[in-house]
């Protein structure tokens, strides 16, 4: 598995509220190992291609492979067992819990309740970021 592996593969998604288009045929690859950002206005269409991706809300066309399997009409709890979610940023939803505590929450939610890993020390030396041991990740 080198680094040129492709697994995240957004092609060409097309998303409407109604009769409204959202998004119009965006496309995106994560290659093994990157971070990439999407960046755009309010109201460009970033956070409902996200949802669309993570199976939360549905494409009109287009397509999204993880890791080079289809995963049109995989439901986002499918996604999750598979490794993809979408984090929400700044909602609060579950703001009294620490980041670990949200993310086994998240891990007992896709019922994996394998212990936690720590995956990045990004944030912080005292705050890692935490992940079920059985979630596939990048090679570091």
């Amino acid at each position: 598995m080198g680094t040129d592996e492709i697994v995240l593969d957004v092609s060409e998604m097309s998303i409407s509220y109604g009769a409204m288009p959202a998004v119009r045929g965006a496309s995106l690859q994560v290659r093994r190992g990157q971070v990439v950002t999407l960046v755009g206005a309010n109201g460009a269409g970033k956070s409902t291609l996200m949802k669309c991706v993570a199976g939360l809300i549905r494409a009109n066309a287009g397509s999204v492979k993880l890791d080079g399997q289809e995963m049109k009409g995989a439901s986002a709890d499918m996604r999750v067992k598979h490794g993809l979610c979408l984090v929400p940023e700044g909602r609060r939803l579950f703001g009294s819990m620490t980041v670990r505590e949200n993310l086994e929450l998240g891990a007992i939610a896709g019922m994996t309740l394998a212990p936690l890993r720590p995956i990045s020390n990004a944030a912080s030396a005292t705050s890692p970021i935490w992940c079920p041991s059985s979630a596939r990740l990048p090679a570091r």
